[in-house]
């Protein structure tokens, strides 16, 4: 440890009892080639550093005559001025200790005093409190201490409680709508709940929720609500319209898409035997008015993977509102094949070339497919460490990142 602080003496200060480095009174006190004493951790901390060391107080001064040098080999236990230390009278300096005693005994009293100020012993806390005061801190306002919540007595950290209390299910909440107080969170739902609820001003979705309208309304408000909503709920209408009629133009592409899940076992025989080697997934879409998209899977691979991978590519399809969206296309798109006990996705990734002809305007049903050749071994395929096959199925996840579409 370092030196002690000077405050401790009862005695006239006198130099030979200080380290030369850190100027306080020595701790295990050594001496070095030089005749300068030092804590032994001073010299320690001083050795520990590359380089050639030299004796702080000796300087330049003595080079010619004396080694000034300092290695852990040149020093050694000054046990002289240790004993004249040990001696000396001394005094806790800790706020409120009235402990006085020889320098010898001072260590001792220094790791037990109740005066001190210690850090928490609790990973987090970080707070500093009297030694004396350490167990009831433990106890009462360590802000890591477990407690059990009031209302469904988990036992949380203290610092995390009101985070917990955020959604905890037994949590006593006021209805937002009839002002009831002493609700438990979870059973929230059930009181609002227009069929069974106790709630005074009993809500409901509105009849127009499946087209986009998230409102909750007081049943006696109902019908109010559907004639100041009517241009509201007539735009989400045509919106969904729009959408089916875009849906029922991809289905004229191909009315036979197969699901790209479904009869895996006849769907890689087939990829074998060359009568149907890859498969078109379903059209999706961006957005109602957004791209319209496939994705293409050659479940025995194609080009570079013929043979050995599973090869997976992305296709942009002629939409009803390509005239509407910005060209050639640029969004980010990930592939992920589905392992079905969440152990571990095959993911794979890629950002269009905007000069690839893959990603412009289609100028017929579709643009050539761009993506993953090499995207899924098939030994891995196969394993059965996975479940990428289960109940003749595989489930291939397409994501294409919108954040910096309008």
């Amino acid at each position: 440890m370092p030196g002690y602080s000077k405050q401790i003496l009862l005695s006239p200060l006198e130099d030979k009892y200080l380290c030369t480095a850190c100027k306080l009174i020595l701790s295990e006190p050594v001496q070095t080639y030089c005749g300068h004493r030092y804590c032994h951790s001073c010299v320690d901390e001083i050795t520990s550093q590359p380089g050639i060391h030299k004796c702080i107080a000796c300087g330049d001064e003595y080079q010619n005559d004396v080694d000034t040098t300092i290695t852990a080999e040149q020093v050694f236990p000054d046990n002289a001025i240790k004993r004249e230390l040990s001696g000396l009278n001394v005094q806790c300096i800790n706020t409120g200790c009235n402990w006085k005693g020889v320098f010898r005994t001072y260590q001792e009293h220094a790791a037990t005093c109740d005066f001190e100020l210690i850090n928490c012993i609790r990973s987090g806390c970080g707070e500093k409190i009297l030694r004396r005061s350490l167990a009831e801190h433990l106890e009462d306002s360590c802000q890591m201490r477990d407690v059990h919540c009031h209302y469904c007595k988990e036992e949380v950290v203290w610092r995390d409680l009101k985070r917990h209390h955020r959604k905890c299910p037994e949590y006593l909440i006021t209805c937002k709508f009839c002002g009831k107080k002493g609700i438990p969170r979870g059973k929230f739902t059930e009181h609002t709940d227009a069929e069974i609820g106790d709630c005074k001003k009993k809500v409901g979705l509105c009849k127009f929720k499946k087209v986009g309208c998230d409102d909750l309304v007081e049943l006696e408000e109902m019908s109010k609500h559907d004639e100041e909503a009517q241009v509201k709920h007539l735009d989400m209408l045509f919106g969904v319209i729009s959408q089916l009629m875009v849906q029922l133009d991809a289905m004229k592409v191909d009315p036979d898409a197969p699901t790209m899940s479904q009869k895996m076992k006849r769907k890689r025989n087939d990829a074998l035997s060359g009568r149907t080697t890859s498969i078109y997934s379903p059209c999706f879409f961006t957005s109602r008015h957004g791209y319209k998209m496939c994705a293409r899977i050659y479940l025995n691979g194609d080009g570079m993977g013929k043979g050995n991978h599973v090869s997976l590519f992305f296709v942009i399809m002629r939409g009803t509102f390509d005239g509407l969206l910005r060209w050639p296309f640029r969004q980010k798109v990930t592939f992920m094949l589905l392992d079905q006990n969440n152990r571990e996705h095959v993911i794979d990734a890629f950002r269009p070339d905007p000069t690839s002809n893959s990603f412009k305007r289609p100028t017929g049903d579709m643009n050539i497919a761009s993506g993953c050749p090499l995207f899924m071994p098939l030994s891995q395929l196969d394993s059965s460490r996975y479940a990428y096959v289960k109940d003749d199925c595989i489930f291939v996840k397409v994501i294409v990142d919108t954040t910096d579409l309008n």
